[in-house]
């Protein structure tokens, strides 16, 4: 079991070959081994695109939830959440409730930090494990049932801290390495006076310009780069080399390498090619191919950046109506190229919420929180403050205990200070 974890989720094999492994404890006890239907993913992930669009019916785009919208929203993402575990569990999903209480004991209990659960997994193989149920939510304690934000807690993504890997060892054709790319043996993110940031933001995002005024407020704490585009400032491939090499400024002079890069965008993950999936910052050149970053490798000044390369927070959505995205074939490639890892979403999200948990994120970072533990908090603000259950579609590739060099408590902005709404509670 990796140092920290409460229970291990393996995925193994290819195509209709699928076997899911559930580890705890400290000797690698395993509890189940079920083979997985291609189709029958196919047929979960579809379900997760009608589950969302009724969530956001429920939701809508507004970041406040009245007590009966948030108990509508909960109670359709515990629905659908049963039917992913008895996806993946069939008739055995009791078997699993019981094995996870007893080997993995206050791993899921609210009076206790919150634990990692680790999921290891092949780049093809898209699967909502934040939206697992790991508690009966039929069988919840009175109190809980009565509180849609204790209600939650059943679900994986909001009780524990998910942390994603890539199985490079399934992968034929690509190189191998153990770790690569995925924050080994590094679990700081250097911030020295301040955290250097560069920003890319679509102007048609209206989300996107509340983040920057945020970073403006911290600006003591932040060092911000941009936001990009400006007007007239970006150049063909500018946005596609500092990506890759934020030693080369969008300018094409050399600069300082950041710490975070940060996209507040569009995002296109669909189709099988997918070296023309794409992120849209705006304007001209701002649309870039996943295609133009790995050609921007053929430019040895490009290929030869200092590694790790930067944290990328990828705050993209698509459409108003949420489409499942398949985020693998930018997280895929930018781990394998040594990033510190890659924070984004499971499918599109409203640009309001979307906004206030990248500024909850950055607060509790700038505090001295893991990734994992920012984004915990950033869920759990959403909930507990706008009743929002929303937060639960964010997911981390890479070391979830990655944390700034030099914390900066004290000295923080409030993303928020609206207080929590008057909830029954026993």
């Amino acid at each position: 079991m990796p140092e920290g974890a409460a229970l291990r989720l393996d995925v193994t094999g290819e195509g209709n070959a699928r076997t899911m492994g559930v580890f705890a404890g400290d000797s690698e006890i395993r509890l189940a081994g079920w083979s997985l239907d291609a189709e029958e993913v196919r047929d979960v992930l579809d379900e997760v695109r009608e589950t969302l669009k009724q969530i956001h019916s429920v939701a809508g785009m507004s970041l406040d939830l009245t007590a009966q919208r948030s108990a509508e929203a909960v109670d359709k993402l515990l629905y659908f959440a049963r039917g992913v575990g008895y996806g993946l569990f069939g008739e055995r999903l009791g078997d699993l409730y019981e094995q996870a209480e007893l080997r993995a004991p206050g791993a899921f209990d609210p009076s206790v930090p919150a634990r990692i659960v680790e999921v290891t997994a092949p780049p093809d193989f898209s699967y909502p494990f934040e939206l697992l149920t790991w508690r009966d939510p039929e069988n919840l304690p009175q109190e809980q049932r009565q509180d849609p934000a204790l209600r939650a807690r059943a679900l994986l993504g909001m009780a524990a801290i998910v942390r994603r890997r890539f199985d490079s060892k399934q992968e034929e054709g690509e190189e191998q390495g153990e770790g690569e790319g995925e924050g080994e043996g590094r679990a700081r993110i250097e911030n020295e006076e301040t955290l250097p940031v560069t920003v890319f933001r679509n102007p048609s995002l209206t989300g996107a310009k509340k983040e920057v005024d945020y970073f403006t407020d911290i600006k003591g704490l932040v060092k911000v780069y941009g936001p990009w585009p400006q007007e007239g400032a970006l150049a063909k491939s500018a946005a596609a080399r500092h990506l890759m090499n934020s030693c080369i400024d969008l300018d094409g002079k050399p600069r300082q390498p950041v710490a975070v890069l940060h996209l507040a965008c569009h995002c296109s993950t669909t189709g099988e090619a997918a070296n023309l999936h794409y992120l849209n910052v705006g304007g001209e050149y701002g649309k870039v191919l996943l295609g133009d970053l790995k050609k921007e490798l053929t430019d040895p000044q490009v290929a030869e950046a200092p590694v790790p390369r930067p944290l990328v927070f990828l705050n993209a959505c698509g459409t108003a109506v949420p489409q499942m995205a398949d985020r693998s074939s930018f997280t895929k490639f930018l781990l394998r190229k040594k990033f510190l890892g890659v924070l984004g979403t499971l499918c599109d999200i409203s640009d309001t919420v979307a906004a206030h948990f990248a500024m909850v994120f950055y607060e509790a970072l700038l505090s001295g929180k893991t990734v994992g533990e920012a984004m915990h908090e950033a869920r759990w603000h959403l909930m507990d403050r706008h009743r929002n259950p929303l937060g639960l579609l964010y997911t981390f590739y890479g070391n979830v205990d990655l944390k700034v060099s030099r914390p900066r408590t004290g000295g923080i902005v409030p993303a928020c200070e609206a207080p929590a709404p008057t909830r029954p509670r026993t």
